[in-house]
C-alpha cells in the first residue's frame, strides 16, 4: 500500500475503532481521531491521505470539516486536501481545486 493515511473521523468510538480495524486489515495506515476538532487541531500539511468522517458529531461536523479543511490555512502551496466528498445520506459532492 501507499504511504498516504485514512483518518477516521466519528464521535461513537465503536464506529470509528470497527472502520479503522477494518482498513488496516485491508493494508491502509490508519489514523482515528474522535472529533473534528481534535482532527484540525494536528492536521500536517505533509500527510497525504483520505478523510472519512461522520456528518453528525458534537461540535464542528462532518459538513464543516469540510469548509475547514478547504480553507487556506489548511491548504499547501499548489495543494488542495479535498477533491471530492460524497455523504451517506444524500448530502451531494463538491469537487475543490487547489
Amino acid at each position: 500500500m501507499s504511504s498516504a493515511t485514512v483518518f477516521v473521523i466519528d464521535d461513537h468510538a465503536a464506529v470509528r475503532d470497527a472502520l479503522g480495524e477494518m482498513l488496516s486489515v485491508f493494508g491502509y495506515a490508519v489514523k482515528t481521531y474522535e472529533s473534528a476538532d481534535r482532527f484540525l487541531q494536528e492536521l500536517d500539511q505533509r500527510n497525504l491521505g483520505c478523510v472519512v468522517a461522520d456528518v453528525r458529531m458534537p461540535g464542528t461536523d462532518g459538513l464543516g470539516l469540510v469548509r475547514e479543511a478547504c480553507s487556506p490555512q489548511y491548504r499547501a502551496p499548489g495543494h488542495s486536501h479535498l477533491r471530492s466528498c460524497g455523504c451517506a445520506d444524500g448530502c451531494g459532492s463538491h469537487q475543490v481545486r487547489g
